[in-house]
């Protein structure tokens, strides 16, 4: 993995960074966040494989959707389309595997039927009012975000899709099969601690401020509708608050040797914990931590 020195650049954002590139960079991510509710040792386990996953059909069309949606023009730079190869057929038997990995490069794999269906969804999502009404301003698309934590100066990254700096806007695209239960996957991905992660890294890179965070979520499902969400204050303040943990239990526990501390620490069950137990307080337990402010 590529690593980013960070005295001599410790805050700085980066315009028309490849994505592969982006994903090799050594810092940590809101996925590595969400690996870090989990355990310590699957924290470690993902950060020292980030960037040699391949993706799942779901990711690379969701990837494809974003290409598509708001960069287009780098389509054939990020993306190799293989044919679908039926190796029952004369064709497919005689199909070049080896010629085919030479013209890929380190370009990321997807197939011609996923490119088709991505064409479709990001079709919808264009000729949305709302998405439409984002794409207007004067705005960054995709840049990419290094910032240092005030408090544990931990190397952090992230990029987001829309940053409109005269709006004081950022706008998220996401692809949904349930866009109607959006909540509850935002919930389980962690996107309130994306948003309060990209809010952080432009006001800390950029010193600009961040007034309204947008997701604009289109269905994988015809008809493909799209609806747009603004994320409270609330919810934003609830990410701030676990970023906040999650960045001090990663400064906390780097020459921790025993993993298993979290482990063996007996959890708190509770239906109704959005807002009274972080995901992280069995981790700030069990490595006794104490819950530091963070200047946000």
């Amino acid at each position: 993995m590529q690593e980013i020195n960070k005295n001599a650049v410790p805050n700085l954002l980066v315009q028309n960074l490849p994505n592969r590139e982006y994903q090799k960079t050594k810092a940590i991510s809101r996925s590595l966040i969400s690996a870090l509710k989990v355990s310590v040792a699957n924290f470690r386990r993902i950060r020292d494989q980030e960037g040699l996953f391949e993706g799942t059909s779901a990711m690379r069309r969701g990837s494809l959707v974003h290409a598509l949606a708001l960069t287009p023009e780098i389509l054939e730079k990020e993306f190799f389309i293989a044919p679908k190869i039926d190796r029952r057929t004369k064709e497919g038997k005689s199909y070049d595997v080896e010629k085919e990995k030479l013209l890929q490069g380190d370009r990321e794999r997807v197939f011609e039927e996923e490119l088709e269906e991505a064409y479709i969804i990001a079709s919808s999502l264009a000729k949305d009012k709302n998405f439409s009404e984002i794409m207007k301003g004067e705005i960054h698309k995709e840049p990419s975000i290094f910032y240092n934590c005030p408090l544990t100066n931990v190397r952090c990254k992230t990029r987001p899709d829309i940053w409109d700096p005269k709006r004081k806007i950022i706008c998220e695209v996401k692809t949904s099969n349930d866009f109607l239960n959006f909540s509850k996957s935002a919930r389980a991905y962690d996107y309130h601690i994306q948003a309060a992660m990209q809010i952080e890294g432009i006001r800390i890179a950029c010193n600009a401020e961040i007034d309204e965070f947008y997701f604009c979520v289109v269905s994988t499902v015809a008809p493909y509708d799209v609806v747009t969400y603004k994320i409270d204050r609330e919810t934003l303040d609830v990410g701030r608050s676990e970023l906040q943990d999650a960045l001090v239990i990663i400064e906390a526990t780097e020459n921790e040797s025993n993993l298993r501390k979290d482990l063996e620490t007996v959890r708190e069950l509770s239906f109704n914990s959005f807002q009274k137990i972080s995901p992280f307080s069995h981790l700030l337990s069990a490595y006794h931590i104490s819950e530091n402010v963070l200047p946000f």
